[in-house]
């Protein structure tokens, strides 16, 4: 049996281009959220929006969350993304429980 095979260049693939970081709202603001990246420690154990910058005068950063962590929930509703948490934060601008991955545990933060 005989095959004959032509080797072309596989053309890029056509999905949304998503930005590499978003800015927070509501009482996230001045919170700068990312993709979990495949570099990370969390990657494959947690989903979610990777904190990248927390600017220290924030409602966020005084209720502890750090750059590093990856918010999983926000108001008991799991999220797998930078724009999902924004969305919900947007929605509630007064008070959020969220869920964060850090050394491997989530644990829990009121922010207000």
């Amino acid at each position: 049996m005989d095959l004959t095979a032509t080797l072309a260049t596989a053309s890029p693939s056509k999905q949304p281009s998503t930005p590499a970081a978003i800015e927070g709202e509501g009482v996230l603001a001045l919170a700068t959220l990312q993709r979990l990246q495949s570099d990370s420690d969390a990657f494959g154990r947690a989903e979610g929006a990777f904190v990248g910058s927390l600017s220290d005068p924030s409602k966020a950063s005084v209720a502890g969350l750090t750059p590093g962590d990856v918010i999983v929930s926000v108001d008991q509703k799991l999220v797998n993304s930078p724009e999902m948490v924004v969305d919900l934060a947007r929605k509630d601008k007064n008070l959020l429980l969220l869920g964060i991955f850090r050394d491997g545990h989530v644990r829990f933060l009121v922010v207000k």
